[in-house]
């Protein structure tokens, strides 16, 4: 077995630089145009140990790492060293900071969704989409989803069934281990709760409660509270479709699991669905819609 960094010859032969007196003094002349720095050195020995046991090699520098990576293309631990505890490339660190501004961006979408104001929404994930090419598909699929929320806001079908399946087509490459976002992997129908949810909020009674009904056929026994919120929303959009006696019945089965989960989710739904409800408050549907709300209410 070799005790030489052959990925490191390697690399070096194949930049042409025969021996190592000429890797040395090309990376040298390298660095100093990339840093603008005319002191940055490497010397023969330096490459030379770099190329020994791994033992002699050390780590070189940041700035030497980052003109190893720039004329070669490849970063220390791909050429033959042994990186230290807690290094980071570069480029991952730049794309750890913007998913995180991403997961914020999109919180801040959230509650402006929640206010009604589709076009911050939208603003809000498009400046989170600005850098997607250094975002993991899962932050991608989270602005997706929420710009389609804004897009519902405003009336665009199109929008969101383009948004939501392009976000669609990403779900298959997450595979990070964030801690954040794990909804569209976890959740059966992640994103077909999102469409019919938007769905609802468009208006479009009909096709919301065909999504719902497919979703709900596909929700463990054991996921109550996520029946009961999907329930609350399929009565939603039923009274936005201005089917007040199909809300009802609808909202009987969420608030019974409502009284027995104690969900503050699910009670916001039906909170939700008791203000898409209110022209028909004076109606008969009305007041039964508040008597089986009561028990949800009080135990709030």
């Amino acid at each position: 077995m070799s005790h030489r960094n052959d990925a490191l010859r390697a690399a070096r032969l194949r930049a042409g630089w025969r021996t190592v007196e000429a890797a040395a003094a090309a990376l040298q002349a390298h660095g100093q145009r990339l840093l603008d720095d005319a002191h940055f050195t490497v010397s023969p020995r330096t490459w030379r140990r770099w190329e020994g046991r791994q033992e002699q090699r050390g780590w070189p520098p940041e700035e030497t790492a980052q003109v190893l990576h720039d004329a070669l293309g490849r970063w220390p631990e791909d050429l033959g060293f042994s990186a230290p505890a807690g290094w980071i490339r570069p480029e991952r660190q730049y794309e750890d900071q913007v998913e995180r501004r991403t997961f914020i961006t999109v919180t801040q979408a959230q509650v402006r969704t929640d206010l009604g104001d589709g076009h911050g929404v939208i603003e809000l994930c498009e400046a989170a989409l600005d850098d997607s090419d250094h975002l993991v598909p899962k932050a991608r699929i989270m602005a997706m989803q929420q710009q389609a929320h804004g897009a519902s806001l405003t009336g665009d079908r199109t929008t969101v069934d383009r948004l939501i399946d392009t976000a669609n087509g990403l779900i298959h490459r997450v595979d990070d281990d964030l801690p954040w976002g794990n909804a569209c992997r976890r959740t059966p129908g992640h994103l077909e709760v999102q469409r019919a949810t938007c769905y609802g909020r468009l208006g479009l009674a009909r096709e919301a409660g065909l999504l719902w009904s497919q979703i709900l056929d596909a929700v463990p026994s054991t996921a109550r509270r996520d029946r009961g919120v999907y329930l609350a929303r399929q009565a939603t959009a039923a009274a936005a479709g201005r089917e007040p006696d199909q809300a009802l019945e609808i909202a009987r089965s969420a608030a019974a699991i409502a009284v027995e989960t104690r969900s503050v989710r699910l009670a916001r739904e039906l909170a939700t669905l008791e203000r898409a409800m209110r022209p028909w408050q004076d109606a008969v549907v009305g007041r039964d819609l508040a008597e089986i709300l009561a028990p949800v209410t009080e135990g709030a």
